[in-house]
């Protein structure tokens, strides 16, 4: 999804940024992070005073904002529905003790 987009629209020189191009979603905390760790990956993406920008992640996140969206959207659905299901085996498991 997004990581794929932001590869796509990568400069490539000599690949490095692009292969080191990442994504992690936290399910928990509802948090997404695309991004990579080469230190000059910022200066690509928002240019500098040597070269101007060539952005890749933004027009990567713009792309694909209504499936992120989608994707949250399920997992908050899921984590309602295994609350709901943990909910219920604890509510059985405690009348099954007592009765």
């Amino acid at each position: 999804m997004i990581q794929g987009t932001a590869k796509e629209l990568c400069p490539v020189k000599t690949g490095n940024l692009k292969s080191k191009i990442t994504y992690e979603v936290d399910e928990v905390e509802l948090k997404m992070r695309e991004g990579s760790n080469v230190i000059y990956d910022p200066f690509v993406e928002l240019g500098s005073s040597r070269s101007p920008a060539q952005p890749h992640h933004v027009p990567a996140l713009e792309a694909n904002f209504p499936a992120i969206k989608e994707m949250f959207h399920n997992i908050k659905l899921d984590t309602a529905k295994a609350h709901e299901i943990r909910r219920a085996t604890l509510g059985a498991y405690i009348e099954r003790l007592a009765g």
